[in-house]
């Protein structure tokens, strides 16, 4: 498979009998995560499937299987990418057979899933987080792995040698971007321009791209954070206990495990009084 890499990328309309996807519409970079982007990118990881699937010539016959290492739960892009396939044609049972896989409580959670779907011998995995994309990796490097991942350069973690020749068998849509993280701050500071200390939740599993550049931001501000490291959900009320009455605004750090929590996370803010 050499299909070349985006972050994040074009759209098309593909269904079954064309599922390679043209390039047609660039989703900019930076934006927030509104339902028209998240739509967007949903739909170019399910379009990257497809045309992995393409590439590997069956006929009618052969019913694609897609492993898909994700979180437990309804989350907005995998619903949203269920519904994008089923307008493109691609019904689950019928004509592709979605194998979901979710992480365990090990220290690594997405270690056995991954190893589980090579052994069913699925034809695509499709990781939805930069960990399930790392224990994807680490099981196979045959099986062409589809990834959506916010957090990592793909050539700089080694997953690709090249954005336009990746080689391998990784592709996907990358939004590798510390920058990101030192804008909240900024917004943060101009909203409280006094702000002095700010609370930073931060779950390590996708890596640490995105507390360097919030570091590097703070220094430059004048800021002074207080990072508490979030494994599992319980993690969240301790965090908020060791920064009670010390921190004036709060900025989590994106992982599939902090996306579940975001309304918890809003809520115990809310009843702190914290910015």
């Amino acid at each position: 498979m050499e299909v070349e890499l985006r972050r994040p990328e074009d759209i098309d309309r593909a269904g079954p009998g064309h599922a390679r996807p043209r390039l047609e519409s660039r989703i900019r970079r930076g934006v927030s995560m509104r339902r028209p982007l998240a739509r967007a990118l949903a739909l170019v990881g399910v379009l990257f499937c497809l045309a992995a699937i393409s590439t590997q010539g069956w006929g009618q016959a052969k019913v694609p299987r897609v492993g898909v290492l994700r979180e437990r739960g309804n989350l907005p892009l995998w619903d949203i990418a269920e519904k994008v396939l089923a307008e493109r044609g691609w019904i689950n049972g019928k004509n592709v057979m979605l194998e979901n896989h979710f992480p365990d409580t090990g220290e690594l959670p997405y270690r056995k899933p991954a190893e589980e779907l090579v052994r069913l011998k699925v034809d695509v995995i499709y990781a939805a987080s930069a960990p399930a994309l790392r224990a994807a990796y680490a099981a196979t490097r045959s099986i062409p792995i589809v990834a959506l991942d916010f957090t990592n350069d793909p050539v700089a973690a080694g997953f690709a040698k090249s954005y336009s020749r990746p080689g391998g068998n990784v592709t996907g849509v990358f939004l590798d971007a510390p920058e990101f993280a030192g804008k909240w701050l900024e917004i943060l500071k101009a909203l409280k321009p006094g702000l002095s200390r700010v609370a930073v939740l931060w779950d390590p599993s996708p890596g640490p791209t995105h507390l360097r550049g919030l570091e590097r931001a703070a220094k430059t501000l004048g800021i002074e954070l207080q990072v508490s490291e979030i494994h599992k959900a319980a993690d969240i009320d301790r965090a908020f206990s060791a920064f009670s009455g010390r921190a004036e605004a709060l900025i989590q750090l994106p992982s599939p495990l902090m996306y579940a929590e975001a309304a918890r996370v809003g809520e115990l803010s809310r009843q702190r009084g914290i910015l």
